[in-house]
Protein backbone atom coordinates (compact mmCIF):
# COMPACT_ATOMS: atom_id res chain seq x y z
CA UNK A 1 0.00 0.00 0.00
CA UNK A 2 1.45 3.26 -0.78
CA UNK A 3 0.38 6.26 1.15
CA UNK A 4 0.62 9.95 -0.87
CA UNK A 5 0.57 13.14 1.27
CA UNK A 6 -1.17 15.65 -0.15
CA UNK A 7 -0.84 19.39 0.19
CA UNK A 8 -4.24 20.52 1.95
CA UNK A 9 -3.55 17.73 4.74
CA UNK A 10 0.06 18.86 5.30
CA UNK A 11 -0.74 22.89 5.49
CA UNK A 12 -3.22 21.73 8.25
CA UNK A 13 -0.82 20.40 10.60
CA UNK A 14 1.67 23.42 10.41
CA UNK A 15 1.12 26.11 12.45
CA UNK A 16 0.28 29.95 11.78
CA UNK A 17 -2.80 29.19 10.38
CA UNK A 18 -6.12 29.98 12.26
CA UNK A 19 -8.31 28.01 14.10
CA UNK A 20 -11.81 26.22 13.00
CA UNK A 21 -13.50 28.66 15.06
CA UNK A 22 -11.87 31.73 14.25
CA UNK A 23 -12.32 30.65 10.89
CA UNK A 24 -16.04 29.98 11.41
CA UNK A 25 -16.26 33.63 13.21
CA UNK A 26 -14.78 35.08 9.67
CA UNK A 27 -17.74 33.17 7.61
CA UNK A 28 -20.42 34.10 10.04
CA UNK A 29 -18.95 38.10 9.44
CA UNK A 30 -19.07 37.76 5.87
CA UNK A 31 -22.22 36.41 5.59
CA UNK A 32 -23.26 39.07 8.11
CA UNK A 33 -22.23 41.70 5.89
CA UNK A 34 -23.67 39.95 2.70
CA UNK A 35 -27.16 39.59 4.50
CA UNK A 36 -28.81 42.84 3.46
CA UNK A 37 -28.19 42.39 -0.15
CA UNK A 38 -29.21 38.92 -0.09
CA UNK A 39 -32.52 39.86 1.55
CA UNK A 40 -32.94 41.73 -1.18
CA UNK A 41 -32.39 40.18 -3.76
CA UNK A 42 -34.43 37.01 -2.27
CA UNK A 43 -37.30 39.32 -2.33
CA UNK A 44 -36.83 40.26 -5.61
CA UNK A 45 -36.48 36.89 -7.24
CA UNK A 46 -39.51 36.06 -5.28
CA UNK A 47 -41.70 38.76 -6.56
CA UNK A 48 -40.60 37.76 -10.01
CA UNK A 49 -41.34 34.03 -9.79
CA UNK A 50 -44.95 35.05 -8.09
CA UNK A 51 -45.83 36.98 -10.87
CA UNK A 52 -44.48 35.17 -13.59
CA UNK A 53 -45.94 31.59 -12.45
CA UNK A 54 -47.74 32.22 -9.10
CA UNK A 55 -51.44 30.72 -8.61
CA UNK A 56 -53.28 33.26 -10.11
CA UNK A 57 -51.11 33.40 -13.34
CA UNK A 58 -51.87 31.67 -16.49
CA UNK A 59 -50.69 30.94 -20.71
CA UNK A 60 -47.57 28.78 -19.37
CA UNK A 61 -44.93 27.44 -21.92
CA UNK A 62 -43.65 24.33 -22.04
CA UNK A 63 -40.03 25.89 -21.36
CA UNK A 64 -41.42 27.63 -18.68
CA UNK A 65 -40.36 25.24 -16.41
CA UNK A 66 -36.70 25.94 -16.59
CA UNK A 67 -37.63 29.33 -15.88
CA UNK A 68 -39.43 28.11 -12.38
CA UNK A 69 -36.52 26.61 -11.96
CA UNK A 70 -34.01 28.61 -12.43
CA UNK A 71 -35.98 30.74 -9.90
CA UNK A 72 -35.93 28.17 -7.37
CA UNK A 73 -31.94 27.71 -7.64
CA UNK A 74 -31.75 31.72 -6.92
CA UNK A 75 -33.85 31.61 -4.00
CA UNK A 76 -31.34 28.54 -2.66
CA UNK A 77 -28.59 30.76 -3.11
CA UNK A 78 -30.07 33.54 -1.53
CA UNK A 79 -31.32 31.63 1.53
CA UNK A 80 -28.02 31.98 3.11
CA UNK A 81 -29.62 34.97 4.88
CA UNK A 82 -32.34 33.51 6.46
CA UNK A 83 -30.94 29.99 8.53
CA UNK A 84 -33.23 28.64 10.30
CA UNK A 85 -36.36 30.07 7.94
CA UNK A 86 -36.54 26.24 6.19
CA UNK A 87 -36.95 28.43 2.74
CA UNK A 88 -33.91 26.71 0.60
CA UNK A 89 -35.65 23.47 1.18
CA UNK A 90 -38.93 24.81 -0.25
CA UNK A 91 -36.90 26.01 -3.32
CA UNK A 92 -35.56 22.90 -3.43
CA UNK A 93 -38.71 20.70 -3.16
CA UNK A 94 -40.19 23.07 -6.14
CA UNK A 95 -36.61 22.54 -8.32
CA UNK A 96 -37.03 18.71 -7.71
CA UNK A 97 -41.13 18.86 -8.53
CA UNK A 98 -40.89 20.58 -12.13
CA UNK A 99 -37.81 18.75 -12.85
CA UNK A 100 -39.92 15.32 -12.18
CA UNK A 101 -42.64 17.24 -14.22
CA UNK A 102 -40.84 17.76 -16.91
CA UNK A 103 -39.11 13.84 -17.11
CA UNK A 104 -42.34 12.90 -17.05
CA UNK A 105 -43.58 15.66 -20.16
CA UNK A 106 -46.24 17.49 -17.81
CA UNK A 107 -46.86 20.40 -16.01
CA UNK A 108 -48.89 21.09 -12.68
CA UNK A 109 -49.25 25.01 -12.86
CA UNK A 110 -51.63 24.71 -9.60
CA UNK A 111 -48.97 22.61 -7.49
CA UNK A 112 -45.61 25.10 -8.41
CA UNK A 113 -48.52 28.16 -7.15
CA UNK A 114 -48.77 25.90 -4.02
CA UNK A 115 -44.85 25.55 -3.75
CA UNK A 116 -44.39 29.11 -4.50
CA UNK A 117 -46.95 30.43 -2.13
CA UNK A 118 -44.77 28.23 0.55
CA UNK A 119 -41.68 29.92 -0.36
CA UNK A 120 -43.51 33.11 0.56
CA UNK A 121 -45.24 31.83 4.11
CA UNK A 122 -41.66 30.54 4.96
CA UNK A 123 -40.19 34.02 3.51
CA UNK A 124 -42.17 36.38 5.79
CA UNK A 125 -42.76 34.28 8.92
CA UNK A 126 -40.20 31.03 8.59
CA UNK A 127 -37.87 32.18 11.27
CA UNK A 128 -40.59 32.53 13.86
CA UNK A 129 -42.41 29.65 12.79
CA UNK A 130 -40.95 26.48 14.98
CA UNK A 131 -39.62 23.65 13.36
CA UNK A 132 -42.75 21.19 13.65
CA UNK A 133 -44.33 24.24 11.93
CA UNK A 134 -41.64 24.19 9.17
CA UNK A 135 -41.70 20.77 8.89
CA UNK A 136 -45.53 20.69 8.13
CA UNK A 137 -45.09 23.06 5.41
CA UNK A 138 -42.33 21.06 4.15
CA UNK A 139 -44.46 18.14 4.19
CA UNK A 140 -47.11 19.22 2.95
CA UNK A 141 -44.99 19.88 -0.21
CA UNK A 142 -43.86 16.16 0.02
CA UNK A 143 -47.19 15.31 0.19
CA UNK A 144 -48.10 16.99 -2.87
CA UNK A 145 -45.26 15.57 -4.80
CA UNK A 146 -45.94 12.02 -3.56
CA UNK A 147 -49.56 12.73 -4.96
CA UNK A 148 -48.59 13.71 -8.44
CA UNK A 149 -45.84 11.45 -9.01
CA UNK A 150 -46.44 8.62 -6.67
CA UNK A 151 -43.82 6.86 -4.09
CA UNK A 152 -40.95 7.55 -7.00
CA UNK A 153 -41.03 11.46 -5.50
CA UNK A 154 -40.01 10.54 -2.25
CA UNK A 155 -36.84 7.78 -3.30
CA UNK A 156 -33.74 9.58 -2.53
CA UNK A 157 -31.78 10.75 -5.22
Amino acid sequence: MHKVTNRLSSLILESGGISTRQALQRADAAIDSLRPLCLEDLDDVLVALDRRFGRLTTGHSPDDSKKVYLFGSQIIDCAIALPGSSIEQAARALCEFVDMADQRGFQDWAAVGVHIDSIKLLRAAGTAMSRAQRDAVLGGLSQLARKRFGDAATAPS
